[in-house]
């Protein structure tokens, strides 16, 4: 038998795959599970995608279960202002309310945002890193904005 004939099987094992490295971004086939630039450990497009499933479905728990709680506050709020007499009622001041919307409103579109993200890496195979800061604009802004109302009321 001649040993410099390779049977599909191996062919298959022999082949590089594309692999990343999210600490120095490189990109490349390999079939080493280490980064050649930094040294740290490379992650395939499998990897990824498996991430993006993880990242999809956290995101859509996220966005749905805010968007949940924002439509029973919003009907709770609603009642007790059409029925001062239904026992509901709203203490805080307007910006306060302003600020709850705000924050439901926030972390809603973190939750969709990762759910993009999630996706993107499923269909693609890699990561969007644009995505990625959009949703770290956003934890920035709902915490500022969150920041400045609690100002207002103290």
């Amino acid at each position: 038998m001649n040993q410099n004939v390779l049977y599909p099987k191996q062919m298959a094992a022999a082949q590089p795959q594309i692999h990343f490295c999210f600490k120095c971004r490189w990109e490349g086939r390999t079939t080493m599970p280490i980064c050649p630039r930094c040294g740290r450990g490379l992650f395939s497009q499998n990897n990824v995608r498996w991430r993006g499933l993880a990242l999809t479905v956290l995101g859509l728990f996220l966005s749905g279960f805010m968007s949940v709680i924002a439509i029973f506050v919003t009907g709770f709020l609603v009642e007790a202002a059409k029925n001062p007499k239904s026992g509901a009622r709203f203490n805080g001041e307007e910006h306060m309310l302003i600020l709850v919307c705000l924050i439901f409103a926030g972390v809603i579109g973190m939750g969709v945002t990762i759910t993009i993200a999630g996706l993107w890496q499923i269909i693609f195979g890699r990561r969007n890193m644009f995505l990625i800061w959009i949703f770290f604009a956003l934890i920035f802004i709902t915490l500022f904005v969150g920041s400045i109302f609690r100002g207002l009321a103290g």
